[in-house]
Formats: structure tokens, C-alpha cells, sequence
């Protein structure tokens, strides 16, 4: 997620996206992946337009997850629902090119977790009356649609945000994404 809104922040991204892709390709660490992108984001761009991360890499055959943030966190639905929030583990990217980012321990997606990953413009949207949705709001309805496919998740939570901030709709954009842990 890019700070601000606009042309400029659009080629932020572009250029951060072909960084990450560079990094991956020579790291499979996701923090020193992260470490690397930054140093490309601190040289292309001013402390004022940072990029938030959340990079996770998953070994399907183990489900095991690894990952770092910069600035992002995600969250981890058990199948019973109970929600851990994965931390970021460093701070934004762009910010300072001596940063250094560190990869989490690894955790296991057991069958019926679900990994959640969302922009800031999900707790952002505002209703006309000038409430936010939120966070809680999000999380309780990837919770309640658990057990659907990841499609049908990330539906139900774009038609919430939709439907609370009618009639405008959300003002920042709402990127989610959604990973299941499937018995096999």
C-alpha cells in the first residue's frame, strides 16, 4: 500500500512491484527480500511516500508460513475463529535505506485457517455519517464466512465496505486477500 493517491504513488508502486519481483527471484528470505526492496523504494522516492508491505511466503506441501511486514500486518483465523494478528516486523519501506527487515518464525496454516490480508482502506471507509468500518467489523465477517471459499471471503467482506459506506463507496482503496488451509 502506497501513501497517498495519485499518479505519482501509482509509478511508486510499479517501481516497488519490479523491486520485490527482483528481490524474490534472488532470496527466498522474506526479510531480506524486504530489506532489499527498501533500499530500491529509499532511492527512488522521499520519506513522504513510504510503501507498506506485507510479504508472506507459503510451503503448500507443510503449511508453513513465513513472512515479514513492513508496516502491514496480517491476520490468522484459527478454524475455531480465534484471530492473531502476525505483526509487522520492521517499519515502512522507503522510510530509511539503512533498515534492516527480519522474517518471523515460521508459523503452521492448519486445515480451516485463514490467512487475511487487507489495505488500510477497509478500516478507512467511512458511512455518510461519518463512522469508520473498521477493523473488528472486517475481521468478524471473515470469521463468520470461515468455512466458504476464499472467493466467496473476500466477497462478502467488498460487499460490507460497499454497502457501509453507500452511497460514495470507500474513498482509498480495498485490496483483500484471502488464503485458506484446506484438508487435503
Amino acid at each position: 500500500d502506497v501513501c497517498s493517491h495519485g499518479f505519482g504513488p501509482a509509478l511508486i508502486m510499479s517501481s516497488t512491484r519490479r523491486a520485490l519481483r527482483t528481490a524474490a527471484n534472488m532470496n527466498p528470505n522474506a526479510g531480506a527480500i524486504l530489506t532489499l526492496v527498501n533500499k530500491a523504494v529509499c532511492e527512488d522516492t522521499l520519506p513522504e511516500h513510504f510503501v507498506t508491505m506485507f510479504l508472506a511466503c507459503l510451503e503448500p506441501t507443510t503449511r508453513q508460513l513465513a513472512y515479514a511486514g513492513a508496516g502491514h500486518a496480517a491476520y490468522r483465523l484459527d478454524s475455531d475463529g480465534r484471530v492473531n494478528r502476525l505483526d509487522s516486523t520492521g517499519f515502512p519501506l522507503g522510510l530509511s535505506s539503512d533498515s534492516v527487515y527480519t522474517c518471523a518464525e515460521p508459523l503452521e496454516l492448519s486445515p480451516g485457517a485463514v490467512l487475511l490480508l487487507m489495505t488500510d482502506g477497509f478500516q478507512e471507509a467511512f458511512a455518510a455519517d461519518g463512522r469508520a468500518f473498521g477493523l473488528s467489523p472486517a475481521l468478524e465477517i471473515v470469521r463468520e464466512q470461515r468455512d466458504r471459499s476464499a472467493k466467496e471471503i473476500v466477497d462478502a467482506l467488498m460487499g460490507a465496505v460497499r454497502h457501509f459506506c453507500q452511497p460514495t463507496g470507500p474513498q482509498d482503496d480495498v485490496t483483500a486477500v484471502v488464503i485458506k488451509s484446506v484438508d487435503r
